[in-house]
């Protein structure tokens, strides 16, 4: 059975569209418009929640841009340590659970820190709902690693000159 999601964190401050993605340029994650779904999040200790719309499916069941938005919300937690420290990505999903796809409905998501993370690792839970808080898909035990970025917040000089990456400690 997939978990419950939480209530709207407790203590959260709202942030809209704009400074969300302002926040993620700033720490080196620069998403292009077909990735900027999240409309607002609240953002309290140890989880966010947000609403989400995308435009894109790709021809997919389940929307990669709609989790790509959800698994972003991950970044607001780790905001205020990751100023000039590591770019986190997604490395392992323990469980990924889909009671169903969302079709044409609000959608949000609720992000949760798990413990067990360490210096060069973070674990989370991504719930996300209907507007009833009805569990439509659920990736737990999300692991996202710190990665060596050579240059990771300063423009690349075009789009075939994107940095490589190598993952530099899992524990």
């Amino acid at each position: 059975a997939v978990a419950a999601p939480p209530a709207a964190p407790a203590g959260a401050r709202r942030q809209h569209r704009r400074e969300v993605y302002d926040t993620f340029r700033r720490l080196g994650y620069d998403y292009g418009a077909p990735l900027r779904g999240v409309r607002w999040a609240e953002v309290g200790p140890g989880a966010v929640r947000a609403f989400l719309h995308v435009d894109q499916d790709w021809g997919y069941g389940l929307s990669p841009a709609l989790l790509d938005c959800g698994m972003q919300l991950s970044i607001l937690l780790a905001a205020e340590e990751a100023a000039g420290g590591p770019v986190f990505v997604p490395y392992h999903l323990g469980r990924l659970s889909v009671v169903r796809a969302p079709r044409d409905e609000a959608v949000y998501c609720h992000c949760v820190v798990r413990p067990g993370g360490s210096q060069r690792t973070r674990m989370y839970d991504f719930f996300f709902t209907d507007e009833h808080g009805d569990v439509l898909v659920a990736l737990e035990e999300v692991v996202s690693v710190a990665i060596d970025a050579k240059g990771a917040g300063a423009p690349a000089p075009g789009p075939a000159a994107a940095a490589p990456f190598t993952v530099v400690e899992l524990n």
